[in-house]
């Protein structure tokens, strides 16, 4: 037989190869900015995810940008407006939100306002179909013993999950802390909130769920409950320059906490409200001596 005669099947093989074997594309994570706090605040990522904010609340005009000067949207005018960054390589990154009016465009106040991070993990057991992007890995959340006629009340924790597959082919998104089922989603967003989670060390992980009967875990993170009477500011640390991120953890259900920044040990400026236990980020000036206290207002 002519050799020549196997060369379109060998044509046709190498389309059928190319065009049709099936992957894993990155997932979209979304951040709502509303007026004074972001939605999720701190999320995590794997390499090559999306993660878009979507500009919200009454009258505002928002910038978006990196802390490290690495990124910066345009001013997104409407609510919805939207701005996307893919993150190729694993770290961390935070950023923050800066509201303006206008045009023309001037920046308004002077608090530390919207802000948040973004973790990038690499991928060490090849793509998952899902992602489990709240809490992060490492989260503090805090645990009361009593609170007038009720005991042992914790932080509610959102979990939120994203799949990598088209969500068609998803059926439900099963979340666990250790081999316990918490909840079960079966709409996008995936999402759940664990309300009463006991004091102690929890691992959390998502397992999605395919419309074929497949099943892909994403993988664990690690979350602490703390016995917390008291708001707490836990560590803080340098990032880069003269940016500082620091980790708290406050009382649930006990009215309202705030950040107080001075030059020295008064009450000094009311910079941002808190909602739950995580963090917040700073930038000190050069040759300054910055106070930080959280203060609670009912």
């Amino acid at each position: 037989m002519n050799p020549r005669s196997y060369k379109p099947i060998l044509i046709v093989f190498l389309i059928y190869t190319f065009w049709f074997i099936p992957s894993i594309a990155g997932a979209e994570i979304k951040v709502q900015i509303l007026q004074a706090y972001a939605v999720p605040e701190n999320v995590s990522v794997n390499v090559g995810d999306t993660v878009t904010w979507l500009a919200g609340g009454p009258s505002n005009i928002q910038v978006v940008e990196s802390y490290t000067g690495d990124w910066k949207s345009p001013f997104l005018t409407e609510s919805g407006s939207a701005f996307s960054i893919t993150f190729d390589q694993p770290g961390f990154y935070p950023y923050r939100f800066r509201w303006y009016t206008g045009p023309p465009y001037e920046p308004v106040g002077t608090g530390l306002g919207s802000q948040g991070t973004v973790t990038v993990v690499p991928s060490t057991n090849g793509p998952s179909a899902v992602t489990l992007n709240t809490p992060v890995d490492g989260a503090h959340f805090g645990w009361i013993s009593q609170l007038g006629f009720f005991t042992n009340l914790s932080e509610p924790i959102s979990i939120l999950a994203t799949p990598t597959n088209d969500l068609s082919q998803i059926t439900r998104v099963e979340f666990y802390g250790e081999s316990n089922i918490l909840g079960t989603a079966t709409n996008a967003p995936f999402q759940i909130t664990w309300t009463n989670a006991p004091m102690g060390v929890h691992t959390l992980r998502a397992k999605a769920v395919g419309s074929d009967g497949s099943v892909s875990d994403s993988r664990s993170v690690m979350i602490f409950v703390d016995d917390t009477p008291a708001p707490l500011l836990r560590s803080a640390r340098l990032l880069a320059g003269r940016i500082f991120l620091f980790d708290y953890v406050i009382p649930p259900y006990i009215g309202n906490y705030y950040v107080h920044r001075s030059g020295d040990l008064s009450l000094g400026e009311q910079v941002k409200l808190l909602r739950g236990s995580g963090t917040f980020i700073s930038e000190i000036g050069t040759n300054q001596t910055q106070f930080f206290s959280i203060r609670q207002r009912f």
